[in-house]
């Protein structure tokens, strides 16, 4: 691409990055994907498949998220795109959540949007853990995680 293409449309090298770094975040956090979901079940199985899976597991797209979500703390414009797009994954995975406490799946009494922050954290928590220690068995973190929810 022309050097003069790219400084028409940013202005400086961290500008770009800060954009490239947006649109990397935005596909590791597939909030159109959660619409088809049937529950919190189906969430902690794409997550487990997604993670175990060599070939969907993008380590680099995983850890520019992580380099965006780091750069939020800097950047007040990072931080609105990426607080707007995690609230929107949480309402997503909230819908999820309510959709097994109306079948009772999950305890009716737990906040909902308190369970989605956690399901959230956990796959962030689970996918860094699986980028630094690639012998973790998702399985058994997932599995037991789905006993606590059920209790």
């Amino acid at each position: 691409m022309p050097h003069g293409a790219v400084s028409y449309h940013f202005h400086g090298k961290q500008e770009l990055l800060i954009a490239a770094a947006l649109v990397t975040f935005e596909r590791a956090f597939p909030v159109a994907g959660l619409r088809s979901l049937d529950g919190v079940t189906d969430l902690l199985d794409t997550i487990a498949a997604m993670i175990a899976d060599p070939k969907a597991f993008d380590s680099v797209l995983a850890g520019v998220s992580m380099e965006a979500m780091r750069e939020s703390e800097r950047d007040a414009e990072v931080r609105e795109h990426v607080a707007a797009l995690l609230r929107e994954y949480r309402v997503r995975i909230a819908e999820l959540v309510r959709a097994d406490q109306d079948r009772g799946a999950i305890p009716a009494d737990s906040s909902t949007a308190g369970v989605a922050t956690v399901l959230a954290a956990f796959a962030d928590g689970l996918i860094l853990h699986a980028l630094v220690d690639p012998d973790l068995d998702v399985g058994e973190a997932v599995e037991s995680l789905r006993t606590v929810l059920a209790r």
